[in-house]
């Protein structure tokens, strides 16, 4: 399970890296947001009152947080953008970047070293 979590950190890290980001420097973004609430803020007050936001599509990219048993030794975890709002574009932005698709393969092709750091983290000889 710990490979399929590792695998899934990876495919957002990549992900969140091919995910276009909106480029309007008036409108507040997700980083500036998020300092502004540390700050003490209202995050509602904050968002852009039905404007985009920059970012958001980025910064929703997360994995779920439990693993599924898909079968016997299989296991599945879900990746994708989770904010209410970045969901509502998230599949036309899909179309037309492929970030999720990117990281995917991303994914797989880590998968190997993944799987034998795995199995050398169980496998050690003490």
């Amino acid at each position: 399970m710990w490979a399929v979590r590792q695998a899934g950190r990876e495919v957002k890290r990549e992900a969140r890296r091919a995910a276009p980001v909106l480029k309007d420097k008036n409108l507040t973004s997700v980083r500036q947001i998020r300092k502004a609430v540390k700050a003490g803020g209202s995050a509602t007050e904050l968002y852009n009152q039905g404007q985009p936001i920059p970012g958001l599509l980025r910064d929703s990219i997360r994995s779920s947080r439990n693993v599924r048993r898909v079968g016997l030794h299989t296991y599945a975890i879900k990746i994708g953008p989770r904010s209410p709002r970045s969901i509502l574009y998230a599949g036309k932005m899909e179309q037309k970047y492929g970030y999720m698709a990117k990281g995917e393969a991303a994914g797989q092709a880590a998968m190997g070293p993944i799987a034998t750091q795995a199995f050398g983290r169980v496998w050690k000889e003490r």
